[in-house]
């Protein structure tokens, strides 16, 4: 009998999963032909003269790539919830992949007055799939950013044995580990 009663939760969440993968497949071609606009038109002489124009320009081209990525993750999100999640690995060093996050999120350190330190040998490599691993590095430091305990946060990136890495912060307090 419970099995009877989840066929349709499960026939309905299928339908969502697929809902999302289809939305978000179907936005990227009008966010692509806006984005092909957008940089037509600031190809455009007159937009180098009208500094009010080039920045609703910009701004327009910010917000369809913030869009364009969401509509990315969504899809992420769908695969991802149907088994078909992939990882894009690579080599890439990680002390640089901390070092871009952090310069992100300076803007918000420093509205909260907090110096961020980065810690992290420079020959530092790792194995895994870099845009996911920044989207992670962005989402533990901004924790540590919000969550921090004075003026100052240090990022520790160091190499764990043979099989991975460690990364942790700390903020005038004790070690967080990731």
């Amino acid at each position: 009998m419970a099995r009877k009663a989840i066929i349709p939760i499960a026939k309905a969440y299928a339908k969502q999963r697929e809902f999302v993968a289809d939305a978000s497949r179907e936005l990227r071609t009008p966010l692509s032909v806006m984005l092909t606009s957008i940089e037509a038109l600031q190809l455009e002489e007159s937009i180098d003269s009208d500094p009010f124009s080039k920045n609703v320009l910009n701004g327009m081209k910010e917000e369809v790539n913030s869009i364009t990525k969401l509509a990315g993750e969504l899809l992420h999100l769908a695969r991802s919830d149907s088994g078909e999640f992939e990882l894009d690995r690579s080599v890439f060093n990680l002390s640089e992949a901390a070092a871009r996050a952090i310069s992100k999120l300076q803007p918000l350190a420093q509205a909260k007055d907090i110096d961020i330190e980065l810690h992290a040998s420079h020959e530092l490599t790792v194995n895994w799939d870099a845009e996911k691993l920044s989207q992670l590095l962005i989402l533990l430091i901004d924790n540590a950013i919000k969550t921090g305990q004075g003026h100052r946060t240090r990022i520790a990136c160091r190499e764990q044995g043979k099989r991975g890495s460690l990364f942790h912060y700390r903020s005038e307090g004790s070690w967080d580990r990731h």
